[in-house]
């Protein structure tokens, strides 16, 4: 005899309209649009992971493979370290000269020369805070150590909890180093502010509760309610697009081992200064000639995206 058929689970709609009390239902119609809506959610990372992952100009260009190459063999802890080493020279601007940079990264020269003509500006300063970004997000450190430690990074009360503003300063500042890696136009602060005020009530009861409170803007630029602890709610939506990334596979075999943990924590401030133009011509082969192309060059005669961010923050 056959056997006898398995009744199935009712849709999730039907099960919470069936609820026993209107008030189990209504709860349940809310848990269901909120699972929803984080499946959805922190598209615009999403989109940029994605459009990271097939874009050929990754491996044309270069900037990816090198940094890649370059920061693959460090883990958590050694970005915590580079943080740790410009805690004892920064002058808090938020900028370092070549020298100090030579000082946070111990690397061969042509590597330094190639991150150096990428990130600084006008061949001058460069944003530290962006350096560290490039660091945490092309090392070998889990996808949920990145979360914490760029929220840690952008947590400007450095009380593990941050403000909306904050996360749309993290979103510009990964989007725009993957941007400059494959050649394409960064996310701007407004549309990545935007966005965020959208999803995060949706993302965050806190949150929610906050805007009802004070209202959509100041919510977000001034309510402290986006608890580390539960990056978890953040990253989950954009777990699969990562996952497609390059930087998120094993990295080369031959990744440089970063510097010892205790490297340079002894080492005093320094003042602003750029690379000797002789080193940088004897460098005609190394990676910093080979991609310092249009891209770099416009990247140079402007503000980086996080001085940028920093500066429209307050429209928003």
């Amino acid at each position: 005899s056959s056997p006898a058929p398995q009744a199935s689970s009712p849709p999730p709609l039907l099960a919470a309209l069936s609820a026993p009390s209107p008030p189990a239902a209504l709860r349940a119609l809310r848990a269901l649009s909120r699972r929803r809506f984080r499946a959805r959610a922190m598209g615009l990372v999403s989109s940029g992971f994605a459009k990271t992952s097939m874009a050929d100009s990754w491996n044309q260009l270069g900037r990816g493979p090198k940094l890649r190459h370059l920061f693959g063999a460090y883990g958590n802890q050694d970005c915590w370290g580079v943080q740790r080493r410009y805690k004892q020279i920064e002058d808090g601007n938020g900028y370092i000269g070549y020298d100090e940079f030579q000082k946070l990264v111990g690397a061969e020269e042509f590597s330094l020369l190639f991150v150096w003509d990428l990130f600084s500006q006008q061949n001058e300063l460069m944003d530290v805070r962006e350096l560290l970004v490039v660091i945490c997000l092309f090392s070998s450190a889990r996808l949920e150590e990145k979360g914490a430690f760029l929220l840690a990074l952008f947590d400007q009360s450095k009380c593990s909890v941050s403000t909306g503003l904050e996360l749309a300063q993290l979103v510009v500042a990964v989007l725009g180093v993957l941007a400059r890696c494959t050649g394409t136009a960064a996310p701007r602060m407004k549309e990545a502010s935007q966005q965020l005020k959208e999803e995060l009530p949706g993302l965050s009861q806190a949150y929610a509760e906050a805007m009802q409170l004070v209202g959509r803007d100041a919510a977000f630029k001034q309510e402290r309610v986006l608890h580390h602890n539960e990056i978890g709610i953040l990253l989950a939506p954009i777990k699969n697009a990562y996952e497609r990334l390059p930087i998120s596979r094993a990295p080369p075999h031959d990744s440089p081992p970063p510097p010892p943990p205790d490297w340079g924590l002894n080492i005093g401030a320094a003042l602003p200064s750029r690379p000797p133009a002789a080193a940088k011509a004897g460098a005609g082969g190394g990676a910093g000639a080979q991609h310092g192309d249009a891209a770099v060059d416009a990247h140079a005669a402007g503000p980086s995206a996080l001085a940028a961010a920093a500066a429209a923050a307050s429209e928003f």
